[in-house]
């Protein structure tokens, strides 16, 4: 479950098109989550991804995108900003080997690369699979900004 950006021009259609940085050495991501969710003492990590425009062939059928992640654990329930620096986040998928050849082995070579998508995820066990008490509450969140800078 999470929220998911493209970026401007980057589609479905046209997965090649995306951000290429220049110079930018931080990710900024407006989020805000619901109050039920925040209040529970555990299970609050979310996984900030950036995922490579182009997408790399095998030749046997299989396809890959350069995959940048980070944990993210949020402060508050309300709408904040907050700043990730792009060099403290780890290389999750270079797409160089078992067919695929991107060529990339680090993660500055990965952030070299256009970013088509950038997504806020929460993975299990981050989200709602137990009551606090009372009804179900929602493992949400609140839209807001991507920037890098």
């Amino acid at each position: 479950m999470g929220i998911y950006t493209f970026a401007p021009g980057s589609t479905a259609a046209a997965p090649n098109a995306g951000v290429t940085l220049d110079g930018q050495t931080q990710l900024k991501i407006e989020l805000g989550v619901a109050a039920e969710w925040f209040q529970q003492p555990n299970n609050k990590n979310l996984t900030v991804r950036l995922i490579g425009a182009e997408r790399f062939d095998n030749g046997a059928g299989g396809f890959c995108q350069i995959l940048i992640d980070t944990a993210l654990t949020p402060t508050t329930a309300d709408l904040t900003t907050y700043t990730i620096a792009l060099n403290s986040m780890t290389l999750a998928q270079p797409c160089n080997g078992g067919g695929f050849t991107s060529g990339v082995t680090t993660l500055e070579q990965a952030l070299a690369r256009p970013i088509g998508e950038v997504h806020v995820q929460a993975v299990y066990p981050q989200v709602n699979t137990t009551v606090l008490g009372g009804p179900e509450y929602p493992t949400g969140f609140t839209r807001g900004s991507v920037t890098f800078e």
